[in-house]
């Protein structure tokens, strides 16, 4: 699965259930962030243990954004003990700064950073 934009890119990788974003995500609102959501749900609908979201290499996400990845957080703390880990980069402001509140929606975040 891959939804792609003029200036970003949403993947998944099943082999290690992975979804990896790349590039600048700045989508209008909830509507317009609906079919990454989708994809994101799909997912969680496969009963992973372990789940990933790679963000490395998004370099900006604007707030619309960053509250469905909130909001994925929360789905995802109704999956039992799944482990989310979110791996990011302390060297891209808008990560370092927003992405450590997934803990405060889901205990099972796991931050890790390159």
């Amino acid at each position: 699965m891959e939804i792609k934009g003029p200036n970003y890119r949403v993947w998944y990788d099943p082999a290690n259930i992975v979804v990896s974003f790349e590039g600048i995500l700045q989508l209008g609102g909830p509507e317009e962030y609906q079919p990454i959501a989708d994809l994101l749900s799909k997912v969680l609908e496969t009963n992973p243990s372990c789940f990933t979201l790679d963000t490395r290499a998004l370099t900006i996400l604007n707030a619309s954004g960053i509250n469905e990845l909130y909001k994925f957080a929360i789905a995802a703390r109704t999956h039992g003990g799944l482990r989310l880990v979110v791996r990011a980069s302390k060297s891209i402001a808008w990560q370092a700064e927003a992405l450590p509140n997934l803990k405060k929606f889901n205990p099972n975040v796991e931050m890790t950073y390159d």
